[in-house]
C-alpha cells in the first residue's frame, strides 16, 4: 500500500509539471485554450507522442522528477528493512556444562564393598542449533523450534584408602529437534521460554576411562589395562536417544540478536548397561544440562 501511495505522490507530480510547462510543447500538439480542459488521462496520453523536437521539455521533466523518484524508493527500501518480521530464521552457537550424576551406581552397586567415594562433575559441553522463531512485534506469546546438536556428559571420579584411583567421563552427542513456548512479560526484549527436545544418540560408545590401575602397587589385583578397561565400558555401557524437558530465560537485542540461558533435563537413562561379567548394574542416569547461547536472526 505504501508503495502505491509514492507512485501515485510520483504520478501526480509529473501531471503538475506538464501543466507547468503547457507551452512546451504541449502547445503545439493541443493548443493553450484546449490545455486548461485537460483531465490526467489527456496529459498522459499525449505525453505518450512526443516528438524529439521536444527533447527539452522531457529533460525538464526527468531533471526535476528523477531525484524525487529515487528519494521515494529509499524511502520505501529502508522502511521494508526497519520493519520487523513475524517469522524469523536464525542460528544458535553457545556452550554449557553438563553432569550426570549416579553412574556410579552403576559400576559399583550399592553395599558391594565400603572405603571409596565417587565424586560427580561437570563437563563442558558445544550447544548449536538452526531455528525458526514465530513472534509478532507486540504480543505476549511466541514460539520457536528447529533442529539442535547438543551433548550429554558428566564426569565421576573414583578414590579410596587403597589410593587406587580412576574417572569415567560419558560424553554422547545428539541431534534432534527442539521446540519452544516464550512468554514475553514486555511484549519484547525479555522472554522465558520452556519446552523440550529430542534428539538420536551419534556416538553410542561415547565413553573414555582413564586411571592409575596400571601402576606396580596394584600389580597384585590383576588389573586389566586402561586400554582394555575402557574398550569393555564402550562395549557394555551404550548411550541412549534423549528426550529432555526444560526452561530459561532470554533477551532479545533489536531485531536480531538474542541470548538465551536454558537447562534440560534428560527424562531417560543416559546410559545402558548391557550383560557383563564385571558386576555393573542396571541403573538410572539421569542428565542435568546448563547452555549459554547467543543467536543471530533474519527478518523472513
Amino acid at each position: 500500500m505504501r508503495l502505491v501511495l509514492l507512485g501515485a505522490v510520483y504520478l501526480l507530480f509529473i501531471v503538475f509539471l506538464a501543466y507547468k510547462h503547457y507551452e512546451y510543447p504541449f502547445s503545439s500538439v493541443l493548443g493553450k485554450n484546449s490545455l486548461k480542459k485537460l483531465v490526467v488521462w489527456d496529459v498522459l496520453r499525449n505525453f505518450a507522442t512526443l516528438s524529439t523536437s521536444n527533447m527539452k521539455y522531457y529533460e525538464n521533466i526527468m531533471k526535476f522528477s528523477l531525484p524525487l523518484l529515487v528519494t521515494m524508493l529509499l524511502l520505501q527500501i529502508t522502511t521494508v528493512q526497519a520493519q520487523e518480521s513475524a517469522i524469523k530464521l536464525g542460528v544458535r552457537l553457545g556452550v554449557g556444562i553438563s553432569m550426570s550424576p549416579k553412574m556410579g551406581d552403576i559400576l559399583v552397586p550399592e553395599d558391594y564393598y565400603s572405603n571409596y567415594s565417587f565424586k560427580d562433575n561437570w563437563q563442558v559441553i558445544p550447544s548449536l542449533a538452526i531455528l525458526m522463531q514465530y513472534h509478532r512485534p507486540g504480543d505476549a506469546i511466541g514460539v520457536e523450534g528447529g533442529l539442535a546438536f547438543w551433548q550429554r556428559s558428566g564426569k565421576l571420579t573414583y578414590d579410596d584408602n587403597q589410593s587406587l584411583h580412576y574417572t569415567v567421563t560419558p560424553r554422547y552427542s545428539h541431534l534432534g529437534l527442539f521446540a519452544m513456548l516464550k512468554a514475553y512479560p514486555w511484549k519484547k526484549g525479555l522472554n522465558l521460554s520452556v519446552g523440550g527436545r529430542i534428539g538420536a544418540v551419534l556416538n553410542e560408545r561415547g565413553v573414555s576411562y582413564a586411571s592409575n590401575q596400571e601402576e606396580e602397587r596394584f600389580s597384585q589385583y590383576g588389573y586389566p589395562s586402561v586400554g582394555e578397561t575402557e574398550r569393555l565400558m564402550r562395549e557394555k555401557l551404550s548411550g541412549r536417544m534423549d528426550i529432555s524437558v526444560g526452561g530459561g530465560v532470554g533477551y532479545e537485542i533489536g531485531s536480531h540478536w538474542s541470548v538465551d540461558f536454558r537447562y534440560f533435563y534428560g527424562f531417560p537413562t543416559m546410559v545402558k548397561t548391557e550383560t557383563n561379567d564385571f558386576g555393573w548394574a542396571e541403573k538410572n542416569v539421569h542428565s542435568h544440562n546448563l547452555e549459554l547461547t547467543a543467536s543471530y536472526l533474519f527478518n523472513l
